[in-house]
């Protein structure tokens, strides 16, 4: 029993010492085979230079070190097992070593076969398969990013990167020229007005593989890109835009021919359809091919064109095509129909994803669609009747309204002319919108939707809301430099504001039971539109005022004491102002209303007389001369200024202190007895116009100092005395 366990350990030992023999000449082969993997895969992919020896040799010893360390495996394993308790750390070292070995082996395994698969993949590409190739090269990538530092010099991998970039780009150029070559936009003009675009498929062409390899490369998106940019300016917007013919051949390969086709009138809507169909048709026959397991080239030109493509088909083929007349409503719903055959076609053909869901939308919502565009259009027709000229004007007369019936809506007993618009000029396009305002109230009438009602109410009442706005902005210059177009303005405002009332009165009997009686109604717009008219004239008649006081305060008449000699510039400036009311009542006395007219003419000549009155009032020496001069110009005045109204004699009423100029004309033309008589001890015609002091003023400064002027004024002093015994006179006077 001794005998047989000397033998064992002896056998054992022999065992190990073997193992350790092998183990080290392993690691000295591994470490040679190191040597000559470095140095041949830095000659290949860093110094460039060509191999003398053949790569086989190595691979061929790296196979059989390979087989040598299996089969010490083997044995580390066996020994392991009989010396497990007795020899178990010798062995655990023997099993490092071995591990460590193996991991380098494996190491320049792999890079013998990176150095062998990067020999082989330009041939694979070029003659067998561009897919085939890259893949080989993706994998040559992902196992050196495996690879452990192991080598004594990085400057291997890089070489091998290096090598494996390159391969890359020239796959990129290679597969990229194969598909232009394949793939071509021809266009040319035949002549000035045609244009003719091509698009060739080329027959016996390798779409799939070409496309999947550009796939694999990264640059798919790219070349799509590109591609979808051509289809959309080249093809599809063309063909949405403007008539053209679309024609397939394929007599060499297959292609796409696009003819302009000279007209002035667009296609119909049908027919762009039509050629558009052909052309996605063209493209999913001869490109809907596979570019990996579970896509096709298609769904990836629905990525790039999809979303813009149907807003662009929306806005040029639609929108113009949807209806704003209830009538050819029912033609619209077919036209909905061929639309939603439209979109269905292109999503079998794989151009529209389930995501894109602008043509959905739109045709899901065709009576909205109607109602928006109706609403549109009769805004958009009412601004641009808005921006006409306003001096294009027509004269309207009382409107035959029935007051009886609108007295009875309302229980009230009303005049027989309440509701009547008086007689002025409006401009034409204030017709033509109350017209659009009319033409909307009848499709409300005729209308069968309760929503197209509504829209269609709103956009009336905006059209209303919107006319000051529009008119006082676009023609903003005109309204504050011409008045004829302010007063036309006003006429416009307050005759929109008048019938946008009557219009509801005369056909919301006849609107659909189902809209709200409550909110059918313009009342709350009269009011902001008539002040916006009114706005407009009343800055225009200050402005008028504003030149009034501005030639009187240049006249010189301010400055008329300081001087003997009549300035000849006070007459010019007279008549300067009586030329610009005369022209403003030959521009506006046809056009506003009488009484309208009468009112705006009295403030502005109220103006000029009040700044003759308040000239001559400031006034301390007036000569003799002087006064003839000013009596001559003012009764010109007097003679003129109430022959601007239609009713002369109503010039006391309308114009302000006309009574007060009168006496003021007389008191400068007249003599002290006439004076003295005027007065009439505050009772008479001069003291109703006249508080005593300013006539203590206006004699002093025309008259000299004699005994009768000094009794006159002594005489009006003791009535200024007199009436300051009264309390209520002196406060009043001490306030002023």
């Amino acid at each position: 029993m001794n005998f047989l366990s000397e033998v064992m350990a002896t056998a054992g030992k022999i065992e190990m010492d073997e193992l350790r023999y092998k183990i080290r000449r392993i690691k000295e082969d591994i470490s040679t085979l190191k040597s000559k993997v470095n140095d041949i895969v830095k000659r290949e992919y860093v110094q460039f230079i060509p191999l003398v020896e053949d790569d086989e040799d190595l691979t061929l010893e790296a196979i059989h070190l390979a087989d040598e360390m299996e089969s010490l495996s083997n044995r580390i394993d066996k020994q392991m097992k009989v010396e497990v308790t007795e020899c178990l750390t010798e062995v655990a070292n023997l099993s490092e070593a071995f591990r460590e070995s193996n991991l380098l082996l494996e190491a320049l395994q792999k890079l013998l076969f990176i150095h062998d698969n990067l020999q082989s993949t330009r041939d694979i590409h070029d003659n067998e398969s561009r897919t085939k190739a890259i893949k080989k090269l993706i994998g040559i990538s992902e196992l050196l990013d495996t690879m452990s530092d192991q080598f004594e010099s990085l400057e291997i991998l890089e070489g091998i990167r290096a090598e494996i970039d390159e391969q890359w780009q020239s796959f990129l150029l290679s597969d990229n020229e194969a598909l232009r070559k394949h793939i071509t936009w021809d266009e040319r003009e035949p002549s000035c007005k045609n244009r003719q675009l091509t698009l060739t498929v080329s027959e016996n062409f390798a779409k799939s593989e070409i496309l999947e390899a550009l796939n694999l490369l990264d640059d798919l998106p790219l070349v799509t890109s590109k591609f979808c940019e051509g289809l959309m300016s080249k093809i599809l917007i063309p063909l949405m835009t403007q008539p053209h013919s679309v024609d397939i051949m394929t007599t060499k390969g297959a292609q796409l021919i696009l003819r302009s086709i000279p007209s002035t009138v667009d296609q119909p809507i049908q027919l762009k359809m039509e050629n558009l169909l052909k052309v996605f048709q063209f493209l999913s026959e001869y490109l809907s091919v596979p570019i990996d397991e579970t896509r096709k080239f298609t769904s990836k030109v629905d990525d790039f064109i999809a979303e813009n493509f149907c807003e662009l088909f929306i806005k040029h083929c639609v929108v113009d095509s949807i209806p704003f007349k209830q009538k050819d409503y029912r033609n619209y719903e077919k036209f909905v129909c061929q639309i939603m055959s439209f979109e269905t076609s292109l999503r079998k053909m794989g151009f529209l994803s389930h995501k894109t869901t602008a043509l959905s939308h739109f045709t899901s919502n065709s009576e909205e669609q109607f109602s928006e565009n109706a609403s549109q259009v009769h805004i958009a027709k009412a601004r641009d009747l808005m921006k006409k000229d306003l001096h294009r004007m027509t004269q309207v007369a009382p409107s035959n309204v029935s007051n009886e019936s609108i007295a009875d809506n309302w229980h009230m007993d009303l005049c027989e002319n309440t509701f009547e618009f008086p007689t002025c000029c409006i401009s034409q396009s204030a017709t033509e919108l109350v017209g659009a305002l009319t033409e909307i109230m009848e499709d409300i009438v005729h209308s069968t939707s309760t929503l197209h009602a509504v829209k269609l109410f709103c956009a009336a009442r905006n059209i209303v809301s919107m006319y000051a706005d529009v008119v006082s902005v676009y023609h903003a210059k005109m309204l504050t430099s011409i008045p004829q177009q302010a007063a036309l303005f006003f006429n416009n405002c307050f005759y929109l504001a008048h019938k946008s009332v009557f219009l509801i009165v005369e056909y919301k009997p006849k609107f659909p039971q189902t809209l709200d009686a409550r909110l059918v109604t313009m009342v709350d717009l009269v009011q902001p539109l008539r002040k916006a008219g009114l706005t407009v004239l009343i800055e225009q008649v200050q402005t008028q005022k504003k030149q009034i006081v501005d030639i009187i305060k240049d006249s010189g008449l301010i400055t008329l004491g300081d001087t003997s000699v009549f300035p000849v510039s006070i007459e010019k400036s007279m008549r300067q102002c009586l030329r610009q009311l005369k022209l403003l009542q030959s521009v506006w006395t046809h056009i506003l209303p009488a009484s309208t007219y009468t009112k705006i003419m009295g403030q502005i000549s109220s103006t000029l007389v009040e700044e003759l009155i308040n000239c001559i009032l400031s006034i301390d020496d007036i000569a003799s001369d002087v006064a003839t001069n000013l009596v001559t110009i003012f009764q010109n005045i007097i003679e003129d200024l109430p022959r601007l109204f239609p009713n002369p004699q109503e010039v006391f009423r309308l114009i302000r202190k006309w009574g007060r100029f009168v006496e003021l004309t007389k008191v400068l033309g007249g003599t002290l007895q006439e004076i003295d008589e005027r007065w009439a001890d505050g009772k008479g015609p001069l003291a109703e116009e006249f508080k005593a002091d300013q006539v203590r003023h206006l004699i002093r400064a025309l008259f000299r100092d004699t005994e009768r002027r000094a009794n006159l004024l002594a005489r009006i002093q003791i009535q200024i005395n007199t009436r300051g015994a009264d309390p209520f006179s002196l406060k009043k006077r001490s306030a002023k």
